[in-house]
């Protein structure tokens, strides 16, 4: 009689899960937003460096002759090798009517593309920045409303202090925000927002020199085209670490903090906590109580630990990406991209963490 091949309860569950939720609307994800000065950009590299996403300017002002000249390419290759897209249009425009000619403009160019992630208005420009609040959030409206009209899911990004200083809350409520704010801990905007750009210097297989780096927090893919929308799992992590019996670990040790002392018989309450999910490793925090006989708890010592999946073939394994569920959740992966950076420098001067 043949040898049976035992079922996997989590492979099963995980399958039931796909077929009967719809995707969580909030998911974390990875991206770069690109023109013409990037240059000759290698997608397949950019794909293969961990990178979800790529929001791809098709132009400025309010020609169609304005377009970005690297549009068409960026587009098709970055879609090819399988990345979202969303596009953007830098904006001169200082009254409704230049506001208007530029969404012609834009819709003409961007009119034979299909888009999983927003259609962004870029208004930042330094001509902008004398325009009040009322001129600023109607010619925002303009650009928006035209699109929108034409079918485009439309948003608005510009950098944290102009939201704040000259755009009504009435339309940032309105649209989705990108908000732009480099080397901090998390924006300085109060307002809602589904994307960060967080960094103007930063450095991707495929792209010759700095590149504009991002956090998306909404899943736009399936909130733009839920009817062709494959959930990030199924297409990157073929082989989930955390439902086979093949797949192992290493782990590495940074920022171990003691802060009080443990007993015997003391009651002892470990916590774990996922903070982040690289391409192939993910960072945990591991918190360690003391809890008393009414259930109160004490922090006695605190640690982040670096796991990195390996397949069978002892190579590092694709992991599946983390859901965000909380603010709370984004600003722990926020901090944690801050201690990813450090520890990247540490290794580059010669420091070596425990476990390594």
């Amino acid at each position: 009689m043949p040898e049976r091949t035992p079922f996997n309860v989590f492979d099963i569950y995980n399958a039931y899960v796909a077929s009967v939720e719809p995707p969580d609307i909030h998911l974390m994800s990875k991206g770069i937003d690109v023109s013409q000065w990037q240059g000759n950009i290698d997608w397949q590299a950019v794909k293969d460096s961990g990178i979800d996403f790529a929001i791809i300017r098709a132009g400025y002002g309010k020609l169609v002759s304005q377009k970005d000249p690297t549009f068409d390419y960026n587009v098709q290759n970055a879609q090819r090798v399988g990345l979202n897209c969303g596009t953007y249009w830098y904006s001169y425009a200082l009254t409704v009517e230049d506001a208007q000619a530029e969404a012609e403009a834009c819709y003409e160019i961007i009119k034979n593309y299909d888009f999983n992630y927003p259609v962004y208005f870029d208004i930042e420009d330094p001509s902008q920045s004398g325009l009040s609040a009322a001129q600023v959030s109607a010619i925002i409206e303009t650009f928006c409303t035209t699109l929108q009209e034409k079918g485009c899911y439309v948003g608005l990004y510009s950098y944290a202090n102009f939201l704040t200083t000259h755009v009504f809350e009435t339309v940032l409520k309105k649209y989705d925000v990108w908000v732009a704010h480099f080397d901090v801990m998390q924006p300085d905007f109060n307002g809602e927002y589904g994307m960060w750009q967080y960094s103007s210097t930063g450095a991707v297989n495929g792209i010759n020199g700095n590149v504009d780096m991002d956090y998306s927090y909404i899943n736009y893919p399936y909130l733009i085209s839920p009817e062709t929308y494959t959930p990030p799992a199924a297409t990157t992590a073929p082989q989930s670490p955390l439902t086979t019996t093949t797949v192992t670990t290493t782990a590495s040790v940074d920022n171990l903090q003691f802060l009080h002392g443990a007993f015997q018989r003391d009651v002892i309450v470990i916590i774990g906590k996922v903070t982040h999910v690289g391409h192939t490793s993910m960072e945990v925090k591991v918190e360690t109580y003391v809890e008393n006989t009414d259930g109160k708890r004490a922090l006695i010592n605190r640690a982040f630990l670096t796991l990195i999946g390996l397949g069978p073939d002892n190579r590092p394994a694709i992991l599946p990406r983390l859901i965000l569920k909380s603010e709370e959740d984004r600003k722990e992966w926020e901090r944690a991209e801050i201690r990813r950076s450090l520890r990247r420098k540490q290794r580059e001067e010669g420091f070596h963490f425990y476990g390594e």
